[in-house]
């Protein structure tokens, strides 16, 4: 019996692993492909904010020396108030492969046919909103996998007053500059 030269074996044994590696990446979905389907919200918080009064800057961990902690209590659950009017409890977002956008709050179908995409390397998530004065909302994407989804919403002042005209103070304190970090968790339906 002839025996094969080792040139011929190594070779077949790296075409083996390289078909091999081939078949495996073709598995792996995208991430265009993981978001698509509909996703239930499970928390959402207020995860940070910074607030300028005068020429300082507070933001969740220091901003207990300049308020007491009702008057940062009570702007806090506002706050949070917000990022639930956004995603309410038992609300779900749908993401077609069209790239079009379903929103269920639970009570009735909003934003039907509005539409999303992946930007920055797939690493925002763009929401289209034509209903109201925001155009764009622009999420960052901390996780996203086959069961879970976790987006970033930063807001500064700058896009809140393009809404309209807000007077921002706490508690007669007036603020000159704010940003606001939510942060949505999702699991796949």
């Amino acid at each position: 019996m002839r025996l094969l030269p080792a040139p011929i074996i190594y070779m077949m044994l790296c075409s083996l692993f390289l078909f091999q590696s081939c078949s495996e990446d073709e598995d792996t979905p995208s991430r265009k492909e993981m978001l698509t389907g509909t996703w239930a919200i499970q928390q959402s918080d207020l995860t940070n904010y910074s607030i300028s009064v005068g020429s300082i800057v507070f933001n969740k961990d220091n901003i207990k020396s300049i308020f007491s902690e009702d008057q940062i209590s009570e702007y806090e659950q506002i706050l949070n108030a917000a990022a639930e009017d956004l995603f309410p409890q038992n609300s779900t977002v749908t993401f077609n492969e069209d790239n079009t956008l379903g929103f269920d709050n639970g009570v009735s179908d909003l934003l039907e046919g509005e539409t999303w995409a992946l930007q920055s390397n797939e690493q925002e998530l763009n929401v289209s909103v034509d209903e109201t004065n925001v155009q764009n909302i622009v999420f960052s994407v901390e996780e996203l996998s086959n069961e879970a989804l976790s987006l970033v919403l930063t807001i500064s002042q700058e896009e809140v007053e393009s809404l309209g005209d807000f007077n921002f103070e706490i508690s007669g304190v007036e603020i000159q500059d704010f940003t606001l970090e939510y942060t949505f968790d999702f699991t796949k339906q």
